[in-house]
């Protein structure tokens, strides 16, 4: 197996960073129903604010049990409207 190769071994802690549009006021609540929908009791943790206002970040660390309870949450975030870009 070569290094592009790796394979994550779960279970796996993981941490999500999620960048949203700061004036979407239902993000935050809509991002916490989707990892509650997983099981996922975390706190999601607000952080930095953009310089200019426009954007907020949070941070939430997860257990994931498989590599599609991971893709299917990802995928899940990453489609909520005001949800940028997650890392």
């Amino acid at each position: 197996m070569s290094e592009k190769e790796q394979k994550i071994e779960f279970p796996i802690d993981w941490s999500y960073r999620i960048i949203t549009d700061a004036a979407n006021k239902k993000c935050c609540a809509a991002i916490r129903d989707a990892l509650k929908e997983y099981g996922i009791k975390a706190k999601l943790e607000k952080k930095d604010k953009s310089s200019s206002g426009k954007y907020q970040a949070y941070r939430v660390k997860v257990v994931f049990e498989s590599q599609e309870m991971m893709d299917d949450l990802s995928k899940k975030i990453s489609n909520i409207d005001g949800v940028k870009f997650m890392l």
